[in-house]
């Protein structure tokens, strides 16, 4: 069984009945450390972030050590993987700097127009956007699908990872015509290649959801994740945090339609899945932000209240101080508490 696929409960001991298989039977180091890559992704798909982060510094000090048999685009790929926990974690700038690393090595060593600098220019791109400079986050992701463009075939797989990247930043501009233009892009060329990117589909009905949400359009919104989740059902295993994230995504736009019995029982199971699965984190924050807002649309203020009050200390153990994640929550909890004040004698 690949650890990928196996229950979270069955990894720690798997990892040490794998890394001893590797010992007893002599694989060099380079493979050790490729094979200890596998096992702190895995430990990252499942959310034991922090644990993650550790496997892979501690991968990058050996690889540094080991800099003449170790393969430099070894070396980029990892910092890239250790980005991604840092980003996941709400440590953008750390993200930032194992990013940026990653692309340093890539415009070192490969030609201008390769298909692995292009991917370090799009998870960069990604982390910008995140610290929210969604100008050069854009410009610097269009850079990147035009080196992909110039690579790869025009029906690659990976072209609808860019033109997603793209359209992402276009949403948060704004420009949401744009962002499901590009979205739609990334869903055709999913489609050709459904077996092998039933993730990506899965992930890209899931943003264009939002797309249409942010345009007012509810009811494809509501459509397009619910198809996103029943795709990352056929996938992963049951009780996988990213099926969680999206339960908590349906929530919030069936709370924005008004039906607030159904996106409460989808942001209860998102939620439950979430503090089984993920340490307390931005999607955590996100649940109890939607759960506040349904409770005080019911009018049920004093545990708006305590939804909105968990939710605030959590962006703010997350996100620098400012941060638009942070405004908003702290709006609508200054709303609920005027509120609750309003009804008192």
């Amino acid at each position: 069984m690949g650890l990928r696929h196996m229950d979270f409960n069955q990894l720690e001991e798997t990892e040490k009945m794998f890394l001893r298989y590797l010992e007893q039977n002599r694989f060099s180091e380079e493979d050790v450390l490729a094979a200890m890559s596998n096992v702190a992704s895995t430990y990252a798909e499942w959310g034991e972030i922090a644990v993650a982060i550790e496997k892979y510094e501690n991968i990058i000090q050996k690889m540094k050590k080991m800099e003449s048999t170790v393969g430099k685009m070894d070396l980029s790929a990892t910092h890239g993987n250790l980005g991604c926990c840092y980003q996941q974690s709400g440590q953008l700038d750390q993200a930032f700097d194992s990013y940026k690393d990653a692309l340093t090595i890539c415009e070192k060593e490969l030609q201008l127009s390769h298909p692995l600098r292009a991917f370090a220019m799009r998870r960069l791109a990604g982390c910008i956007r995140a610290q929210e400079k969604l100008e050069q986050a854009r410009s610097l992701a269009k850079d990147a699908l035009g080196v992909a463009n110039t690579v790869l075939p025009a029906d690659h797989p990976d072209l609808g990872w860019y033109l997603a990247t793209v359209a992402e930043c276009h949403r948060r501009l704004g420009d949401i015509d744009e962002s499901i233009k590009l979205y739609e892009s990334a869903i055709d060329i999913f489609r050709h290649h459904l077996f092998s990117q039933a993730d990506g589909m899965a992930v890209v009905k899931h943003n264009v959801a939002l797309a249409y949400n942010n345009r007012g359009d509810r009811d494809t919104a509501t459509k397009l994740t619910k198809e996103s989740i029943e795709l990352k059902k056929q996938h992963l295993s049951e009780g996988h945090p990213k099926i969680a994230k999206s339960m908590v995504e349906l929530g919030a736009i069936l709370c924005e339609k008004g039906d607030f019995a159904e996106a409460v029982v989808h942001l209860r199971s998102g939620m439950e899945i979430l503090s089984k699965t993920l340490p307390a984190g931005p999607f955590a924050a996100n649940g109890l932000y939607w759960r506040g807002v349904v409770a005080m649309k019911l009018k049920q203020l004093p545990e708006a209240q305590q939804y909105l009050t968990e939710c605030l200390r959590l962006l703010r153990n997350i996100y620098p101080r400012g941060h638009s994640y942070i405004a908003s929550a702290k709006s609508l909890l200054q709303e609920v508490t005027n509120s609750i004040s309003d009804m008192q004698p």
